[in-house]
């Protein structure tokens, strides 16, 4: 039994703290679509096809940058063109080893001096073969200097194809062989770099050419496969009418395989839950879930892999109030379409009706500290989207402290509801140009009391629940007893009584509630009639979650006293049961004091009333009280 009341009380803490979080959401949770006894839906016939499946690629767009190196070693003699520099192919870039020409003019002396040796020596009458291979070695030596200064001397590096150029050297730099010199961007072509997998390495050749689109483009661009490697693959495109810019991302796409006979279905019809991918079908004017093993998807197409087959009716549109099992009813796309605009508008209206009904409470509530003009002033700079007006300016008008606000009709009517609430000495309205001048004077400080201090004093002295610290109220009762001899006796008991609650802190109160329950049966074992009488007393200590401007949730517990009498053919009993209690509820506000109340309360009381008896069957009045009431608070 007490693992039992154990079990209840946890019920009704977390039913009560259900309350709360409700009472706290307060209207601020997903707009909630009220659903029809039969959800419209639209079908489509399932049915196999040939699906493509494509691998596809994507990156970001790079330029496409060409090195331009040095075809020997030596000095920069002269650069032809400048950084940004728009080239033509074979255009001339930059001279290498131009001041070489006395040197070379030497070393071509030098080379006939040694080939005039070369000659005198093969002439002579006494020849000597070793004067001779010695002057050959020498005017050979000579020659391969003069050819080598020859290929060193006004090199001329021109640009490989068109393009924008960056220079990256310099007049009179040392370089050494192929140093880069200059970059050459091609405008007209992008690459792009995407990653893959080692195992599709083989699946991508290089000079293959891909379908391309790039982002925020709809026409299609051709590419071409330029490198792959072990987990990237990089794309080359044309961009002959320059639409492309650097980073912009670029898709391609290869055709991996086509599966015949595929089970294709639109992507939008694939729903997940915790469990799975799932899709709907019609079965019987019902709704039936179909757990489903998803394959490639393409577009707006996704390949079903197991799960559905083909003749299935499958639900394509029409999810909101969808559920498996529930009815449905079959309509077109005309007609879907008519409905979910017919919601929409539903929709926007009720949103529509409650932003002006919002818009009337702060217009014709302005804040309890509006009193004077600095207050009122405040009120402005805090309403005026609601106000709607353009703009106002403080000054003075007849002596008195003045604010003239400049705005159109509208503004003016809701102004004259609202300034009743402050100290107005005076309001006069003047049209100028299009606009509307409203001057409101107020009267001088002294001439009145502030409302913001009337207004804080009473703040001071007033609860912090429903304006009061005392409430008193009335309820009705309603007790379901656990205890199975109890209830086979008598079954619910019904009641009323009163309650008077007096809240002590912000968030705690003390509540004592009085009553009486009667009920009246003749048991089925006698002609007699049975009688259960019980004034039930309790007092509790109440803590008060996130209260709302309306809803103000609680929990709480405290102590029982049952007065009982007990009249039955068998014998009569009168007694006192003390016990404890768990509470919870909630205080609805109905107007400024009075207030509805609904509390589930568990009792805890049982004694053996008859000690002489050799019967284990104590008097237990376990069980679950419900108050339904109003309150009025002091």
């Amino acid at each position: 039994m007490k693992k039992k009341a154990n079990l209840i009380f946890c019920i009704l803490m977390i039913a009560s703290l259900g309350l709360a979080a409700q009472g706290n959401a307060g209207g601020d949770g997903a707009k909630k679509v009220k659903c029809p006894r039969k959800a419209s839906v639209l079908l489509e016939t399932v049915n196999t096809a040939t699906f493509s499946e494509y691998r596809h690629l994507s990156g970001p767009a790079q330029l496409e940058v060409v090195a331009v190196v040095s075809p020997a070693a030596g000095t920069v003699s002269e650069i032809k063109v400048g950084e940004g520099s728009l080239v033509d192919a074979g255009q001339e870039l930059a001279v290498l080893n131009a001041g070489l020409d006395e040197k070379l003019k030497a070393l071509e002396l030098e080379t006939a001096k040694k080939k005039k040796i070369l000659t005198a020596r093969q002439n002579w009458k006494e020849k000597s073969e070793k004067a001779i291979q010695a002057a050959e070695r020498d005017y050979q030596a000579a020659l391969a200097l003069l050819e080598e200064g020859k290929a060193l001397a006004n090199q001329v590096v021109k640009a490989p194809l068109a393009g924008m150029v960056r220079v990256k050297t310099a007049v009179e730099a040392e370089v050494a062989l192929e140093t880069l010199l200059f970059e050459i961007v091609d405008p007209l072509r992008l690459r792009a770099d995407a990653a893959i997998r080692a195992d599709e390495v083989g699946f991508f050749q290089m000079g293959e050419k891909l379908i391309g689109a790039a982002e925020g483009l709809s026409n299609v661009l051709e590419a071409e496969i330029v490198a792959v490697s072990e987990n990237q693959v990089s794309f080359r495109v044309n961009d002959s009418e320059r639409q492309l810019r650097e980073g912009q991302a670029i898709r391609c796409q290869k055709l991996k395989t086509d599966h015949a006979d595929a089970i294709v279905i639109p992507t939008a019809a694939v729903l997940q839950d915790s469990l799975g991918d799932f899709v709907y079908v019609a079965e019987k004017k019902k709704a039936k879930k179909l757990y489903v093993s998803l394959g490639a998807s393409e577009a707006d197409k996704t390949m079903i892999e197991k799960g559905l087959v083909a003749g299935s009716q499958l639900v394509v549109s029409g999810f909101e109030c969808l559920a498996d099992k529930k009815k449905i009813r079959v309509v077109n796309e005309a007609q879907m379409a008519r409905e979910k605009a017919e919601a929409k508008a539903r929709i926007e209206k009720k949103e529509a009706v409650a932003k002006e009904k919002e818009i009337a409470e702060k217009i014709a509530a302005p804040p309890a500290v509006a009193a004077g003009l600095e207050e009122f002033v405040v009120y402005l700079e805090a309403n005026r989207e609601v106000l709607g007006y353009d703009r106002f300016e403080k000054g003075e008008w007849e002596g008195m402290p003045a604010v003239k606000i400049f705005s159109g009709r509208e503004t003016q009517k809701k102004l004259l509801d609202i300034l009743p609430r402050f100290a107005v000495s005076d309001v006069t309205f003047e049209l100028l140009a299009d606009q509307i001048v409203s001057t409101v004077a107020f009267k001088k400080a002294e001439e009145f009391v502030s409302e913001a201090a009337l207004a804080r004093e009473e703040k001071a002295s007033r609860s912090r629940f429903g304006n009061r610290l005392l409430k008193i109220g009335v309820h009705g009762s309603y007790f379901l007893m656990l205890n199975q001899n109890f209830k086979e006796a008598y079954g619910g008991l019904i009641g009323f009584g009163g309650e008077l609650s007096y809240r002590f802190s912000n968030k705690l109160d003390f509540w004592i509630s009085g009553g009486m329950a009667n009920k009246k049966v003749t048991p089925e074992w006698s002609n007699d009639e049975m009688q259960f009488k019980m004034i039930p007393l309790a007092a509790a200590v109440r803590y008060y979650l996130g209260e709302s401007a309306k809803l103000s949730p609680f929990v709480g517990a405290g102590a029982n006293v049952f007065l009982v009498e007990d009249v039955n053919p068998i014998s009569e009993i009168k007694d006192t049961l003390i016990g404890f209690h768990v509470l919870g509820g909630f205080y609805y506000s109905l107007s400024n004091k009075l207030s509805a109340q609904l509390t589930a309360k568990f009792n805890i009381a049982s004694k053996d009333v008859v000690p002489e008896s050799d019967l284990d069957d104590p008097l237990d009045l376990m069980g679950l009280q419900l108050l339904f009431g109003l309150s009025y608070s002091i």
